[in-house]
């Protein structure tokens, strides 16, 4: 049985607001909860069952990443961090409250994060020209290109323990 202190933590994840997530937290949710068919009763979270919440919340702070031009200006960083400073607060947040995400059959902030990864590679093969490719296509291969992306880069400097 899902306790409501519990969805008001998914939810605020899921909202980015930081606010609900710190109230969430001192009520005592669960930070190693994991979306189920049990939150069915609060909403449509079909799309995140087996999530562990910092799942969520990774998934949350980095879904737009995949989208990212990879061009002559580079990938920053810190710039797409503050677009969405709220998600990371709570993906920072709760990642440094070492959730326990080595439950079974759930999928953790780790496996998320891979996830991204290998859907922007994806993204990029299938499309070049529509993330930046054009500008380099006389430069390097499509092959380099990608494997040099900043953004994958990026996903993959995430550590977990």
């Amino acid at each position: 049985m899902v306790k409501e202190i519990d969805y008001d933590l998914l939810i605020a994840i899921e909202e980015s607001n930081v606010r609900k997530f710190k109230i969430a937290l001192k009520k005592g949710a669960n930070i190693s909860g994991v979306v189920s068919e049990e939150y069915e009763e609060y909403g449509d979270f079909e799309s995140s069952y087996g999530f562990t919440f910092l799942a969520v919340a990774a998934e949350t702070a980095l879904r737009e990443i995949i989208n990212v031009q990879h061009n002559k200006k580079g990938f920053n960083k810190e710039e797409y961090e503050k677009q969405y400073s709220d998600a990371f607060e709570i993906f920072n947040t709760l990642k440094a409250l070492k959730p326990n995400e080595s439950q079974e059959d759930c999928i953790s902030a780790k496996i998320c994060i891979e996830g991204i990864a290998e859907t922007r590679e994806m993204e990029l093969y299938d499309d070049p020209y529509c993330y930046g490719y054009d500008e380099f296509d006389e430069e390097m291969g499509e092959d380099e290109w990608i494997s040099e992306d900043p953004v994958v880069e990026y996903l993959k400097s995430f550590k977990f323990e």
